[in-house]
């Protein structure tokens, strides 16, 4: 602890080192900012404010290893209430008002903020607490502006002579405190460390309890407050939670019942003369108003859940494709159609019908890529896969295996009738011509064809059409059976 000098004849303040070493931070910002250094980047953009390599950007001015950065990282968890935020909040004032760039100013906040949001959780991203703080910082301006135009309307019932001016300026002071509260919490990301970002439930019970006080303090103008009360619950219960709706309805509820049994009798809606009598209809078409937008809220907050899960569904159907299909030719990747393969097993056992596969290898395809160059390989396989795919069932499936062999799926084909399906495709593709790689080039593929027999599982079928498929390759551009 250090002990500053005793002022006045009062007792010596004692302040603890991290606030003492803030002062001194803020002294010296001050002084930099008179000496031109931040306003006109002068030694910023030439040199280290602790000297040394010129500086790219203002993080790299602010050191978490530094007492001063340290101070700014942690100073929620050190602080003593009434010296350290004022002297945050004059050394940016400072900034402002030193500095003929603004800008560095505000990018001085914006870092400042963002080490308050990573103290709260290092594990999301800063740009989510950016996006959270001007959500709410939106409902509090219009939580501002709520107070404000209440205000407004008791200003008239003020100058009406129904209530005083007092209860004006006493509405507003509580009204303006409990959201200027909320707005500091909110900028110093606090609220980042719930579930609930919105603190929705203080928030309420603050707003709700402005409201219980203004009945029991001016009951002449009570029946106002309770509508207010109406409008405070049913907007926050667009966010809250059933438990939580639950729990500001009892508290509403409760106070209400409290107000009531004490002066419920003078809890009254002013209609004495044509003054208020407009001023009661203002009121209640402002409350309806306010409900109703509410509502529109509510419909344009399902609108965008509705195109937000419309937008999840073809991302997830987008993902789904990635994940089966093989990116070169477009058709079924390994792993998808070796899933085909076990479904289609077990439908041949379930109903008893014939299931052919052959394996497909395109031969002499490295002779195509040193050749021709991989693009042209690459074309061959894409043309390959419309070739067998534009001559085969719909029922038939066919997937890239791996490098320049495919698996087709023959469904309820018998091994003799898959032997001379697979060699028509051997002569449909051999025929084919190639006029943008080369005039003269030939592809062919050998194949290797099983069936499946009783007890078959993937492997062995599979295992069978590969050996057949090392028979067909020994003499190339022909089709074997196992």
């Amino acid at each position: 602890m250090t002990q500053s000098p005793a002022c006045n004849g009062d007792e010596p303040l004692f302040i603890n080192a991290a606030t003492m070493r803030t002062v001194q931070w803020s002294m010296q910002m001050t002084r930099s900012c008179q000496q031109g250094w931040i306003g006109q980047h002068k030694n910023f953009r030439e040199g280290d404010l602790r000297g040394g390599e010129p500086l790219q950007s203002l993080k790299d001015a602010f050191d978490p290893r530094d007492d001063a950065s340290e101070i700014i990282v942690n100073f929620r968890l050190n602080f003593s209430g009434t010296v350290l935020i004022p002297v945050v909040a004059l050394t940016t004032l400072n900034c402002f008002m030193e500095c003929p760039d603004l800008s560095f100013g505000r990018e001085i906040m914006e870092h400042i903020q963002t080490r308050w949001a990573l103290a709260a959780d290092p594990d999301i991203p800063v740009e989510v607490f950016r996006r959270r703080a001007a959500q709410r910082r939106a409902v509090l301006v219009a939580q501002a502006l709520s107070f404000l135009f209440d205000g407004g309307l008791l200003l008239l019932y003020a100058i009406n002579g129904t209530t005083t001016f007092a209860t004006v300026a006493l509405y507003l002071t509580a009204g303006f405190a409990s959201t200027l509260t909320a707005l500091v919490f909110s900028e110093l990301h606090f609220n980042d460390r719930f579930k609930d970002h919105y603190l929705t439930i203080p928030n309420q019970v603050a707003n709700t309890t402005i409201q219980l006080v203004s009945i029991y303090l001016w009951p002449e103008v009570g029946y106002y407050f309770v509508c207010v009360i109406f409008i405070v619950v049913g907007l926050g219960s667009l966010r809250m939670t059933t438990w939580q709706t639950g729990i500001i309805w009892t508290y509403a509820t409760l106070g209400l019942t409290v107000l009531f049994l004490l002066n419920g009798d003078s809890i009254a809606m002013p209609m004495k003369g044509g003054a208020e009598h407009a001023l009661a209809l203002l009121a209640f078409a402002s409350a309806l108003a306010r409900c109703a937008s509410a509502g529109l809220y509510g419909s344009t907050l399902r609108g965008e859940l509705y195109k937000s899960r419309n937008k999840l569904k073809k991302a997830n159907a987008r993902i789904a494709e990635l994940a089966n299909t093989d990116e070169l030719t477009g058709t079924f990747n390994r792993r998808r159609i070796l899933e085909k393969l076990d479904e289609e097993i077990k439908r041949a056992h379930r109903t008893g019908r014939p299931l052919s596969v052959a394996i497909i290898d395109l031969d002499h395809f490295k002779n195509i890529n040193d050749s021709h160059g991989h693009p042209a390989g690459d074309e061959v396989l894409r043309s390959f896969v419309l070739s067998i795919a534009a001559n085969i069932r719909d029922v038939d499936w066919l997937g890239r295996y791996g490098g320049e062999e495919f698996l087709l799926l023959l469904t309820e084909t018998s091994l003799e009738h898959a032997v001379r399906t697979v060699d028509r495709l051997r002569n449909i593709f051999a025929y084919a011509i190639w006029p943008d790689i080369a005039q003269d080039l030939v592809v062919t593929f050998s194949a290797g064809v099983s069936g499946m027999r009783q007890g078959d599982t993937a492997d062995r079928l599979v295992a069978r059409a590969d050996q057949a498929l090392y028979k067909a390759k020994i003499k190339r551009n022909i089709v074997v059976a196992d």
